[in-house]
């Protein structure tokens, strides 16, 4: 996700603001079921490590003339 805004301070010179975000779902990503045996007790259990990256925000600002 990314945002942003041009702000104009004079006629040939303005601020850009930017946020941008990664992962702003947090949604996790299990890497894989415990197993596919379906005769086994863990059957359909996921595993507890995770592949995602957790949420980050960034913020720049930049002025341009």
């Amino acid at each position: 996700l990314s945002l942003h805004k041009d702000i104009p301070i004079y006629e040939r010179m303005r601020l850009n603001l930017r946020l941008e975000s990664y992962n702003v779902t947090n949604t996790p990503w299990f890497s894989s079921l415990a197993t596919t045996n379906v005769t086994a007790a863990n059957f359909g259990n996921l595993t507890l490590s995770q592949n995602n990256e957790p949420r980050s925000f960034q913020l720049g600002v930049r002025l341009v003339w």
